[in-house]
């Protein structure tokens, strides 16, 4: 998307507000009882260290990233670590010495399709269909298939352009807007998801409706940083940047409002989104 060019002159200190996900709360409807809580943690650099995810059963799952790549996730029964090549991922499950899963990607981080095994076999494999940035369809070999909708001017909060893999499954961890409906045809199931609080473009609290009935509340937290944009990121050397409104539109830098800034650099593009008053 970004076309590389003569050295751009940027602004040498640009004060702006940096949004970053804090946690997630997980509410069960209509008992209105918290069940799970994903809590989100940070480097110095405001990359992401690790997400915890804390079940009122008392479980508890942990996933470790290093320089926004997952690289292990230990889980109430086993261990795993991620293996990366150029165009696929593997999941290798630690405790049983087996795969447990291969990750097929694109240039983009997308998750285009995955074999899943069990007992060091092949067992089901899994595709994705990707539209302007969103995971629209998932299929498996079973014959099963989800279809996700999203809300167009609402960002989803888990979206990171710089993860190493964006994930298809859900409609959440990978896609750049929030969705708004999931379709499971083959059990006549159609789940919305009403966006009840909004915080400029991101949701605040969401009830999810299942067949019409409310089954599930999302509460989100953020952090807010204060955050200075130079001419060097880290000692690397900015060569462009460019911004985009939450449609992926090219625009001039905003004075206000919710935006994505993009710096490509001589080690490769890093994208923010930030927040002006």
């Amino acid at each position: 998307m970004i076309i590389l060019f003569m050295l751009l002159l940027v602004t040498r200190f640009v004060s702006s507000q940096e949004i970053f996900l804090n946690s997630v709360t997980h509410i069960d409807l209509p008992v209105d009882t918290v069940y799970l809580v994903e809590n989100y943690y940070y480097n110095d650099s405001w990359k992401l260290d690790s997400i915890v995810y804390n079940n009122q059963s008392g479980t508890k799952t942990i996933q470790i990233y290093r320089n926004d790549s997952l690289i292990y996730e230990k889980t109430p029964v086993a261990e795993f670590e991620f293996i990366y090549d150029f165009d696929s991922i593997v999941k290798k499950n630690l405790t049983s010495n087996e795969i447990d899963r291969v990750y097929f990607t694109d240039m983009q981080n997308r998750e285009l399709s995955c074999d899943r095994y069990e007992n060091g076999n092949l067992w089901i494999s899994y595709n994705f269909t990707w539209e302007n940035e969103n995971s629209i369809l998932f299929m498996n070999s079973l014959g099963d298939s989800m279809i996700f909708n999203y809300h167009t001017r609402i960002l989803n909060p888990r979206y990171q352009d710089n993860t190493s893999i964006r994930f298809g499954i859900d409609g959440t961890n990978g896609s750049r807007n929030y969705i708004s409906e999931l379709i499971v045809p083959e059990l006549y199931i159609t789940e919305l998801f009403i966006v009840d609080e909004l915080e400029g473009f991101f949701p605040m609290v969401v009830t999810r409706l299942t067949l019409g009935s409310p089954t599930f509340k999302y509460v989100f937290d953020y952090h807010v940083s204060n955050s200075l944009t130079e001419n060097e990121i880290d000692g690397v050397k900015i060569e462009l940047v460019k911004y985009y409104n939450i449609m992926g539109q090219e625009i001039k830098k905003p004075k206000h409002g919710m935006y994505i800034e993009r710096i490509q650099t001589c080690k490769g593009t890093v994208s923010k989104k930030y927040f002006i008053k």
